[in-house]
């Protein structure tokens, strides 16, 4: 069926019962929170994150969270997440259609879901509502079939932008990720537009169990807390409601993946219960912070020794191909002013491979490691966790991480470290 013989739309009323008596506690719940301080974590409370982190790792590697093997399929070409990876592996479980794609909240074209799709040569539509990114990822395809639409969007005007962009009717993939109200723009697509496999961001804060969704604002903007999205449970209800069974989600307890139920059974996708899929938020990972860091200002650090990079917590010493490597760094400021992230010229680690023989995994520029809002005041100490993944190819390997200071320098000796990893089937 055309997006043109659908059902007229409808702006959003009220949601499932289920999620109305949820969302009222949570959102309850979530209200204090947005109100309490910025406090930096301690050590010890990363160290616990961290071995929770690690205890999770053990569930995945066995199965037990992961009974599709969506986490197994990670990798990272230009998501942030190890998405690429996992779309590639259900879009080969459950056929590639007719390799179009829509992606709502795109950013700006350089790291997203579906830059690996636009890379490989198929089609699709990006909807980024931030006219500078929009006109980052533009230029990005400029010689390729993607349709960018600049325009925020809400779930009265999301479907008008997909027709006027001319988005298939069913895209192989969908990926939304918009931090507010994602519940309600993707109830809309979903009542008019039948992708293969769902990308969705879901607020791992929440927890498994709760059907929580932010309450409709057509003018939500988010301010940086926990007040986001919707929780693990409400996606797989909305999903159900309209043919599509969850599949899993990425390691980091970012986003969820579904899958049309028509094509689920014969690629081989189980259904379980949704506390088996659930992955908590990856701890000070790429997840939503309760509270903003106080916005602040980050001078330029004038000398490359400003900032010294320690071991707090060592990683294990061995891992398996494309499994993630956690540890913790203290980072020491070092300088006269405060630096940390976000800021204007932040401070953020970066990292790479180098095998044995001095090859450096990728090459190019090392990837940075973005994490929740940080600061650092002069003598102080943050303690900051490394999660990447190993690579791929079996050996002995060593992992550069380093600290940079965003349009100022890289730091250099102390500011670098190397740890050795052993990669082994």
């Amino acid at each position: 069926m055309s997006p043109v013989d659908q059902p007229p739309r409808r702006v959003p009323g009220r949601a499932p019962a289920r999620v109305r008596a949820d969302s009222a506690v949570v959102s309850a719940w979530l209200r204090v929170a947005r109100r309490l301080p910025f406090r930096t974590p301690s050590a010890r409370e990363v160290r616990r994150w961290t071995a929770a982190a690690r205890s999770a790792d053990e569930r995945r590697r066995s199965g037990t969270s992961d009974p599709n093997g969506l986490v197994a399929a990670e990798r990272s070409r230009y998501s942030q997440n190890g998405e690429d990876g996992i779309i590639a592996a259900l879009v080969e479980r459950v056929g590639p259609g007719d390799r179009t794609f829509v992606e709502v909240g795109a950013a700006d074209g350089r790291e997203n879901c579906t830059r690996a799709l636009v890379e490989d040569g198929w089609s699709g539509v990006w909807i980024e509502g931030d006219a500078d990114k929009a006109a980052a990822a533009r230029a990005v395809v400029a010689d390729r079939p993607v349709v960018v639409v600049d325009m925020y969007v809400d779930a009265a005007n999301i479907t008008d932008l997909l027709d006027g962009a001319g988005a298939a009717a069913e895209p192989t993939v969908l990926v939304v990720d918009i931090d507010g109200n994602d519940y309600w723009v993707l109830a809309e697509v979903l009542g008019r537009y039948r992708p293969r496999v769902v990308a969705a961001e879901y607020n791992a804060r929440v927890g498994p169990t709760l059907r929580w969704a932010m309450p409709y604002d057509p003018g939500h903007a988010w301010d940086e807390t926990a007040d986001y999205g919707m929780s693990l449970a409400a996606l797989a209800d909305l999903g159900a409601s309209h043919g599509y069974r969850l599949a899993g989600c990425n390691s980091t307890g970012v986003n969820a993946f579904l899958v049309r139920d028509d094509l689920a059974d014969a690629a081989g996708l189980e259904r379980h219960p949704v506390r088996t899929f659930f992955q908590p938020p990856e701890p000070l990972g790429s997840w939503h912070p309760w509270a903003p860091v106080e916005t602040f200002a980050a001078e330029p650090v004038d000398r490359s020794d400003a900032v010294g990079l320690s071991v707090d917590q060592p990683p294990d010493a061995v891992a398996g191909p494309g499994a993630t490597v956690r540890f913790t760094v203290a980072l020491e400021n070092r300088s006269d002013v405060v630096v940390g992230s976000p800021a204007t010229d932040p401070v953020h680690l970066a990292w790479r491979w180098r095998a044995a023989d001095g090859r450096v995994l990728d090459g190019g520029e090392p990837p940075r490691l973005v994490g929740p809002a940080w600061r650092a005041q002069p003598g102080a100490t943050q303690v900051l966790t490394v999660a990447v993944p190993a690579p791929d190819a079996v050996g002995r390997w060593e992992l550069e991480v380093t600290a940079v200071q965003e349009h100022v320098r890289w730091f250099e000796d102390p500011g670098r470290l190397v740890v050795p990893i052993s990669v082994r089937t």
